[in-house]
């Protein structure tokens, strides 16, 4: 699970429903680490615990879908590598966590 915060720039809307789950001008709302990946860039959202995430080493990799039949290695709630296809992703998700590490870096 992450925490993501929304911020309305523009003013246009203190409350915005996405992906199912609702979001409230500058409240942390708790979501999967999937709705996290897909916000990843969005100008509205950002990491509540960017710190962290960062600081934790017992998050695990993984690869996850993030639309139109793209796929992301995850860390946490953050994006570790980007273009995957289908079968990288699950190949990669079978690994043990040593060769996950070995891939990534």
């Amino acid at each position: 699970m992450a925490k993501v915060r929304y911020i309305d720039h523009d003013g246009a809307a203190d409350e915005v429903k996405i992906f199912g789950v609702v979001f409230k001008d500058g409240e942390v709302t708790e979501v999967s680490n999937d709705v996290a990946i897909r916000l990843f860039g969005n100008r509205y959202f950002e990491a509540a615990d960017k710190e962290t995430a960062s600081e934790n080493d017992d998050v695990t990799l993984e690869a996850v879908h993030r639309g139109r039949g793209t796929y992301a290695i995850i860390s946490g709630d953050k994006v570790v590598k980007d273009g995957l296809s289908k079968e990288d992703s699950e190949a990669f998700n079978a690994m043990s966590d040593e060769d996950k590490a070995e891939y990534v870096n």
